[in-house]
């Protein structure tokens, strides 16, 4: 994550919840998973980081600690909705 762009981080895990969704558990089991969205966000506004701003530098005078993850797949009918901190959450949680 550190030093990458937001647009390849963000590709990268758009790879991983499209190939799981494709994945032999989810066959056997019958289950349709698909992706509503990905994104970053900062991790003090919670703002949604601009495609091509790159992850680990400084922002408006200080390190960019930790981003935040933020995705929604669907599995069958149901939405699931998750927020996961990427980088030093002890940064943020002061």
């Amino acid at each position: 994550m550190n030093g990458e762009a937001k647009d390849e981080c963000v590709r990268k895990a758009r790879g991983v919840v499209e190939n799981d969704s494709r994945g032999k558990e989810a066959r056997d089991r019958n289950v349709n998973i698909s992706l509503d969205y990905i994104d970053m966000n900062d991790a003090d506004s919670f703002e949604v980081i601009e495609d091509g701003g790159v992850i680990g530098t400084r922002r408006e005078g200080r390190e960019r600690e930790a981003v935040i993850l933020s995705g929604a797949i669907w599995v069958g009918k149901t939405r699931l909705i998750d927020n996961v901190v990427l980088g030093d959450m002890g940064k943020i949680l002061r």
